[in-house]
């Protein structure tokens, strides 16, 4: 499966399908529902489960013989350099719910993403926004669209005039943070015009897709459903997908996994940027465990005196 009719029919189907998921994440924020915590302080809620549970059972009745992985449900499998193992089978990827911080907290930047893997290379994405009923999509050769109006990345290769986005994560160990923050400090210091934290890859690579941002970066998203759509969403809009700090190309990750995107200028100025910070923050020893152990020394030091 590759005939060009034959994936626009799936982006058919997976648009509609991701619709009625939205319905579901819409009666959802006006209801009520359940959360508990997966990994620190990533969530889950029954939401989520229903979205995913409506769009695998709705694909595999129309399509028996492809395979499925779901964030919810998969169980994913990697080959021994850590991507994600794929096999020749047309595969569909799914977040059902992408941006559950953004959802529970009453923000809108929360989509459903569906993208399909055939011959182990992403030839379809869709993804959409119930809040704001935008729908995205692409079909690998025929271009990215909102809405069905055809979107491009931005031209713009100046730093001091692009909004880069960024997500920080469940990440909470003292290396991700020094690192992240050195991160953040070396762009602010090379005057780009905003930062910003969006809650929501799959999401953050639409804004980037349709020129709302001019660049969008993280290190450690959860997993291969979160970028498989916005990937090919970005190719198509005259972009590039790369790996982030590393310079390399895009990988499907069986786990959590790197993505930088936006015109390939842009995404080559950034990258350096990245890579300076983490040599720099290598040759830095930590403050944090000196920190930690005078304060462990401190904390003894009173207890003698008493």
């Amino acid at each position: 499966m590759a005939d060009a009719k034959e994936l626009e029919e799936c982006s058919k189907i997976a648009q509609k399908v991701a619709r009625e998921a939205g319905d579901i994440i819409i009666q959802g924020r006006r209801k009520g529902f359940s959360m508990s915590n997966k990994i620190g302080v990533d969530l889950v809620t029954e939401v989520d489960k229903a979205c995913e549970d409506l769009i695998i059972g709705t694909l595999k009745q129309r399509f028996p013989a492809h395979k499925f992985i779901g964030e919810e449900t998969a169980e994913l499998v990697a080959n021994p350099d850590g991507t994600l193992f794929l096999t020749e089978a047309p595969t569909w990827l799914i977040d059902p719910l992408d941006g559950t911080t953004n959802f529970v907290t009453g923000q809108n930047d929360v989509v459903v993403s569906i993208a399909l893997v055939v011959k182990k290379e992403i030839v379809m994405g869709v993804i959409f926004n119930p809040f704001f009923q935008e729908m995205y999509s692409a079909v690998k050769g025929q271009g990215a669209y909102c809405n069905q109006e055809k979107i491009s990345v931005g031209s713009e290769s100046d730093l001091t005039k692009i909004v880069v986005m960024n997500n920080l994560g469940p990440g909470r160990g003292a290396e991700f943070i020094e690192k992240s923050t050195k991160r953040i400090e070396c762009l602010l210091k090379k005057g780009i015009r905003g930062f910003r934290c969006g809650g929501s890859c799959a999401m953050n690579m639409c804004y980037v897709a349709s020129n709302r941002l001019g660049l969008y970066y993280e290190v450690g998203y959860g997993g291969p459903w979160d970028a498989a759509a916005g990937k090919i969403l970005i190719e198509e809009a005259g972009g590039v997908a790369l790996d982030a700090p590393n310079n390399g190309p895009f990988r499907l990750m069986a786990g959590p996994g790197n993505v930088i995107c936006g015109n390939a200028a842009v995404c080559a100025q950034v990258q350096s940027v990245l890579q300076e910070s983490d040599k720099s923050n290598k040759k830095q020893p930590s403050l944090i465990p000196l920190c930690v152990g005078l304060g462990i020394l401190a904390c003894g030091m009173i207890a003698l005196r008493r």
